[in-house]
């Protein structure tokens, strides 16, 4: 099955590529192991529509989801602790709980539009969290459950695209 899932993957790179989709926008779809072609295709043509109509947006996104996804530390989870936080950190918090519901909603649809729209959504609240807030605070407890919410927010992209990938190649 492996052999299998790794032999769409190489023949979905090639089809992607003729059909003139970026190498960074291929590699953030492959990414969640996406190997039913037209899923692949419309995921692809989505994220791209959604690059080239707010570029600007999706870079500063990639390198926050980049930013949140290297400082978050998956084995602490990303159940956390509302009584500490401050207000960009709920605000961030609300941001993914209505973002993962959304992007939930618009993949069951098969809506990948919709889905990256929804992760557009994050942007304002991830710059004002980093911003406003000291992720390492010297507070072991303050500081844990920032990562916990890092990786909340990092884990609403995870069905869509590892769109850390994007942050890369400019």
């Amino acid at each position: 099955q492996a052999q299998v899932e790794k032999f769409f993957a190489g023949r979905l790179n090639t089809i992607a590529k003729d059909e003139k989709i970026s190498p960074d926008t291929i590699e953030a779809v492959s990414s969640v192991g996406v190997i039913d072609p037209e899923e692949f295709l419309e995921r692809a043509h989505a994220l791209e529509d959604a690059r080239r109509d707010q570029p600007e947006l999706f870079d500063d996104l990639a390198t926050a989801y980049a930013r949140a996804a290297h400082l978050g530390d998956a084995k602490l989870g990303v159940e956390v602790d509302e009584s500490i936080m401050g207000d960009a950190e709920r605000a961030l918090l609300d941001a993914c709980q209505k973002g993962s519901e959304n992007v939930e909603k618009a993949l069951g649809e098969a809506d990948y539009r919709g889905a990256c729209k929804a992760l557009a959504e994050l942007r304002e609240p991830i710059d004002r969290f980093f911003d406003d807030v000291l992720v390492m605070d010297e507070d072991t407890v303050v500081r844990e459950n920032r990562l916990r919410l890092l990786n909340r927010f990092a884990s609403v992209f995870s069905g869509v695209a590892n769109i850390g990938v994007l942050s890369k190649k400019k």
